[in-house]
């Protein structure tokens, strides 16, 4: 199995998935930084209002969760497949739980510098196979 990505904004590594939720109605693209400094993976702010995710049918983490944008509350959707285009066809990767984050803003720029954070792809998927990255020859790769 080979995932392939791309380099995209900020010269950062991104793969594209369907993430489909079967108990919320949810099917529907999402690119994902790679992040192997991410411990979860998880959909960020702008991703969750563009998927229009119901905060109330999630679960809720109660010491919520602190990343590049700050303290954020976590919740956990469950029963996830991500589903990634891989060059042997489709991957399914089911996952029992991912993060969906909600960063408080207390400004519009607060707000507007935590809407272009992108949703991550993180540790709980990427130790799980190989990931190549070679910046120079383009390469983003997740092998396994």
């Amino acid at each position: 199995m080979r995932i392939r990505g791309e380099w995209g904004a900020h010269e950062a590594p991104y793969v594209r998935a369907v993430l489909i939720c079967p108990s919320l109605g949810i099917r529907s693209p999402l690119t994902f930084l790679v992040d192997s400094g991410a411990t979860r993976t998880a959909i960020l702010d702008h991703d969750a209002q563009n998927l229009m995710i119901p905060y109330d049918k999630l679960t809720r983490q109660p010491q919520g969760a602190v990343g590049v944008g700050g303290m954020a509350e976590a919740f956990l959707m469950r029963a996830i497949d991500l589903v990634f285009q891989a060059d042997s066809g489709s991957h399914v990767e089911r996952l029992l739980t991912i993060q969906v984050l909600r960063h408080p803003t207390r400004t519009e720029r607060e707000r507007h510098a935590v809407l272009a954070l992108p949703s991550v792809l993180g540790r709980d998927f990427l130790n799980k196979y190989e990931l190549r990255l070679n910046h120079k020859k383009r390469l983003v790769a997740i092998e396994g």
